[in-house]
């Protein structure tokens, strides 16, 4: 496969292109927005018609010639714009990608002996300045390669010069696909190259700080975006600068997150079809995020897009389905107040004649873990001894455990339950249960499997959430990092840096020492 078949959409040093010759041979205009092709020497066989989305290929179409190798693709202009693929099965999935405007009929020819280089459009300038973009950045590509080749063997000195060389040549890219944008403004690869153009931090702000620099970077990251398009969505960039957005533009925690997202899906909304996709994709990006509190943009989305019906694509059925999940998850997304439990103490002989309730408000700790698990649980009963192992680690720095366990009011599970906090080592814990099932736990919790963990502030705030057992550490001295400082200086003293600790784990998991359970691995509820 030519490597001039796909489309030159990184930086110059990470393309590696060769610049060929194009060949313009006229065929006679089809009367509709049609596209027809002329394959010289693919008599009788088929063509497949593909566009690109979420990084992937979608069979579009197919195609077959006729005895002398022409094909017509009628009427592109329902077509949704585009980059397409023309896919050669019969010759070895070989293909060449082209631009559908919808607003355009053109041909295009070439000979099964060699599809690329044989390539010609006529009638479409959208192709010709698509194609003779490519050429120059094919050779623009091409020198920088070859500086760059240098470099392995340069001194000091030499190597900078062959940087400065490489850095003209960057600049050339930049300045003619400025100019391109200019001159062709009208054309969708025009709208292309501005879904490729990168942020540039402005001079003025070479000496700022790098968190001024990042801001930057993230508030201008979409500006030359024209969201109104449709045919981003069908191009090989826009998701992953969508994804980038959120990823690398973006600093990692969910409230900027969260405004991320809703700018991004704001933004989209400039048409139907790219508000769609994009909403679409967000939405699903954090509904299966298992990085700490995502779920919280999730919510936001939800409630902003599907409860108040905008994203009117969605059946009833299924946009029910939605809200129901983003209302259950609403009350326990971090930064919430952890929903109030007044729950059954453990010291009592069955069956209950006088029971004390232990309120979770009531705890006065600076931090409360809030572990709920079932006795009977195979992962419990194993990750259980580790929060132990923690609770005394930690024993001096005011955080305390309430422990609700999902036993009912019945002999042998109360039995159970007995026994599982006496063999564990429990007695330092909160010991609740939801005795008679009658304190909302379940579902205030969205409990659906257990063991389910908490992590909560002085207020009882939810700062974590949905960790394994053996995250709690890492995500407590990491959050004691930015949040309390006297802490996490304490721990860096006492048990060695974070840093250390988080390597640790990683050979741990590595080696199989470490199971690396997340919350929910055990029983199902």
């Amino acid at each position: 496969m030519h490597p001039r078949s796909k489309l030159l959409f990184k930086r110059l040093l990470l393309v590696i292109l060769c610049a060929l010759p194009l060949f313009s041979q006229a065929q006679k205009r089809q009367k509709s927005h049609d596209i027809s092709f002329q394959i010289d020497g693919y008599p009788n066989e088929k063509i497949t018609l593909a566009y690109h989305q979420q990084g992937k290929h979608y069979i579009e179409d197919s195609l077959f010639t006729d005895g002398r190798g022409r094909a017509v693709w009628n009427h592109i202009e329902d077509i949704p714009r585009g980059v397409y693929l023309a896919v050669f099965p019969a010759l070895g999935n070989i293909y060449f990608e082209f631009i559908v405007s919808g607003n355009e009929s053109f041909d295009i020819r070439t000979s099964a002996d060699n599809v690329v280089d044989n390539l010609a459009f006529q009638g479409s300038a959208e192709n010709d300045v698509f194609y003779q973009d490519m050429d120059q950045m094919a050779a623009l590509s091409k020198q920088a390669n070859a500086l760059n080749a240098q470099i392995q063997g340069a001194n000091a000195e030499q190597k900078k010069v062959l940087r400065d060389q490489i850095e003209v040549l960057s600049q050339t890219i930049k300045a003619s696909r400025a100019a391109l944008m200019r001159e062709h403004s009208t054309l969708f690869y025009a709208t292309l190259l501005g879904v490729m153009q990168e942020t540039e931090i402005p001079e003025e702000l070479s000496e700022a700080d790098n968190r001024v620099k990042f801001q930057y970077y993230h508030d201008h990251f979409l500006d030359y975006i024209d969201f109104s398009d449709p045919g981003i969505i069908r191009t090989p960039v826009f998701h992953n600068k969508m994804m980038n957005y959120l990823d690398k533009a973006t600093e990692q925690v969910p409230d900027s997150l969260m405004k991320a997202a809703v700018n991004i899906v704001e933004l989209s909304r400039a048409n139907d079809d790219v508000f769609q996709y994009v909403l679409v994709q967000v939405l699903n990006k954090y509904a299966n995020s298992e990085i700490v509190c995502m779920d919280k943009i999730y919510v936001e989305l939800v409630m902003r897009y599907y409860k108040t019906g905008l994203a009117y694509w969605t059946d009833s059925t299924q946009n029910a389905k939605i809200v129901e999940r983003g209302m259950a998850l609403a009350p326990i997304v971090c930064g919430q107040i952890a929903p109030e439990m007044c729950l059954y103490d453990h010291n009592f002989t069955f069956p209950a004649n006088r029971l004390n309730e232990v309120c979770l408000d009531n705890i006065e700790s600076d931090y409360t873990i809030l572990f709920i698990y079932d006795p009977d649980c195979g992962h419990c009963k194993k990750a259980t001894p580790k929060l132990v192992d923690f609770y005394e680690k930690f024993i001096d720095y005011d955080i305390s455990v309430y422990a609700v366990s999902t036993t009912v009011h019945d002999s042998a599970q109360v039995a159970e339950w007995h026994e599982f906090i006496e063999s564990k080592g429990l007695e330092k814990f909160y010991n609740v249960a939801d005795l008679f099932n009658n304190r909302g736990m379940r579902d205030n919790y969205d409990l659906s499997a257990t063991p389910v963990v908490f992590v909560l502030d002085a207020d009882k705030g939810i700062i974590g959430k949905r960790l394994g057992i053996e995250q709690i550490e890492q995500f407590i001295r990491s959050y004691w990092s930015s949040n309390d400082r006297e802490r996490f200086d304490r721990a860096e003293n006492d048990f060695g840096p974070l840093k250390d600790f988080i390597e640790e784990l990683r050979r741990q998991r590595e080696a199989g020492e470490d199971e690396g359970h997340f919350e929910g691995d055990g029983h199902d509820h």
